[in-house]
């Protein structure tokens, strides 16, 4: 006899774990679906989970290393004697870019986890898509026509409340890693040390 723990999660207050895994089980519970269909996709929610957490985790390590180089980058004083170097920060670099890649891939997790309980014919997609527009699309052909009405409503709260993030996150995640629109400058996280009094 053996337990498993397959989930330990470290976000702030448990949320990934709480908004997510925990309500969504809970209405799996209720569900009539067989068995092994409900194993798949709580096999997928988990993986979800886990990409939500990396997100949060990269987001918390550029936001600590963002407060260690606070006393590192003074307003600077065009009028003042002092001279100042500048530097790139590595560090934030790395952990904006893997916050951008685990958010996009928490996107593509997100399309895919209903799968198991729609069914691979009536909904697979590939990825997140057009920024959500496939998703959309797809949506409005799966559904049953006496309940595309309820459309409209999901659209509005799921996409068009965080359009504009979407977009500006994936469009950030796409010049960074596939060099689109010539890519993203590394200058991006510049600090500064006052090298000399004048």
């Amino acid at each position: 006899m053996f337990a498993q723990r397959l989930f330990s999660d470290t976000s702030s207050n448990a949320i990934v774990q709480a908004r997510i895994i925990l309500p969504v089980v809970q209405l799996l519970d209720a569900t009539t679906l067989e068995q092994k269909r409900k194993e798949i996709f709580l096999e997928s929610l988990l993986m979800l989970a886990r990409k939500l957490l990396s997100v949060w985790t990269h987001l918390e390590r550029f936001q600590k290393r963002q407060k260690e180089l606070e006393p590192n980058c003074p307003i600077l004083d065009i009028d003042s004697p002092s001279s100042f170097e500048f530097a790139y920060d590595q560090e934030l670099f790395i952990e904006f870019d893997e916050f951008l890649v685990q958010y996009k891939s928490s996107l593509d997790h997100l399309a895919k986890v209903t799968t198991p309980l729609l069914g691979k014919a009536r909904w697979n997609p590939r990825s997140f898509g057009d920024k959500g527009e496939k998703l959309v699309r797809m949506l409005k052909s799966a559904t049953p026509k006496t309940e595309r009405h309820r459309i409209p409503a999901f659209e509005r709260l799921i996409f068009e409340k965080h359009k504009a993030d979407l977009e500006m996150i994936i469009e950030a995640r796409d010049r960074i890693n596939h060099y689109v629109e010539g890519g993203l400058d590394y200058r991006i996280f510049p600090y500064s040390e006052r090298s000399n009094a004048g």
